[in-house]
């Protein structure tokens, strides 16, 4: 069974173990970078995450995704926190689309 391991910051990170294969790949999450008017914002890439889910055949092996269950603090910024939550939901709708087990795991500190 493919386990899929998702920190979904602008820094973060995928993971994939494959526990029938025993092995193991990791993705930096890609990055595009947004140039509005007034500002630049970093954002996930979908349509390169949505590649990465199809080299590792997400929806057609048997695959649960456990997914960083982050969330904006009061100190962040409204434009910062609005990108952050705009991240989470793209990459939820990218793994929701292929109808796989998603687990929503608290941060430790």
């Amino acid at each position: 069974m493919l386990h899929i391991g998702i920190d979904p910051g602008t820094k973060g990170a995928l993971v994939a173990l494959d526990l029938d294969a025993v092995t193991m790949a990791a993705y930096n999450l890609p990055i595009l970078v947004e140039k509005h008017a007034t500002t630049v914002k970093n954002v996930v890439h979908a349509v390169e995450l949505d590649n990465i889910l199809d080299e590792l055949r997400v929806g057609e092996v048997p695959c649960e995704v456990h997914f960083e269950d982050v969330f904006s603090m009061a100190s962040d910024g409204h434009v910062g926190a609005f990108t952050f939550g705009q991240n989470k939901g793209a990459l939820t709708a990218l793994i929701r689309r292929r109808n796989v087990p998603l687990h929503f795991i608290s941060p430790r500190r």
